[in-house]
């Protein structure tokens, strides 16, 4: 009887937490429109700034596409090293991989496409995807105090329309595990209050 009781009570319990959770869930439930914090770091060598704010005009909205810019943090030694970028999402809850912004080649991200998984108000997962081009602009034409803007595609994709099935979901699920790992990582990162911090 009393290891019943015990059961009933565990079964109790995970009915009232997940009751909780669920209740959260929508009570955090984003509207279509709503704009989602976006944050950014830059890095030259093994050099990075701590996280920026994105301007408000610039945010993610909410199941809205919108296109932005990005201008990074100007730091020393473009001319010679890669100069890369970040971006987190939601208070750090997505956070894309370092991204190549240019190099001492001619490499240059000429936009970033960041899309969006999203069902019942809430972000189930992301992916970013990097477009470059190597032309006549060069790192090494560049000067510390020369602005990089970085143009941003933020789109969305319903989950319903999105079934398990299919081959992008599959991309968003592998996004949102690696964006995981990248979140406890950044955790000790915020921690930390110099302007510039040693990579890794």
């Amino acid at each position: 009887v009393h290891g019943d009781f015990s059961l009933s009570l565990s079964h109790s319990m995970l009915r009232s937490s997940a009751l909780l959770v669920a209740l959260a869930m929508v009570a955090w439930a984003y509207q279509s429109g709503d704009e989602v914090a976006m944050t950014f770091r830059t890095s030259v060598g093994k050099s990075a700034t701590s996280w920026n704010d994105a301007r408000r005009s610039h945010l993610p909205l909410f199941a809205v596409d919108r296109v932005a810019t990005i201008t990074p943090a100007q730091l020393k030694g473009l001319a010679s090293q890669e100069f890369k970028l970040q971006l987190s999402f939601a208070q750090h809850r997505f956070v894309t991989p370092w991204i190549l912004v240019a190099d001492p080649t001619g490499l240059k991200l000429e936009s970033l496409t960041v899309t969006f998984l999203h069902a019942a108000g809430q972000i189930r997962g992301f992916r970013a995807v990097p477009e470059y081009s190597k032309g006549h602009t060069h790192l090494r034409g560049m000067n510390s105090t020369t602005p990089h803007e970085v143009l941003v595609s933020l789109l969305w994709v319903d989950a319903v329309e999105s079934r398990p099935g299919n081959a992008l979901a599959a991309v968003f699920v592998l996004g949102f595990v690696g964006s995981l790992a990248l979140m406890l990582a950044t955790t000790s990162d915020l921690a930390k209050s110099p302007t510039l911090q040693a990579l890794s």
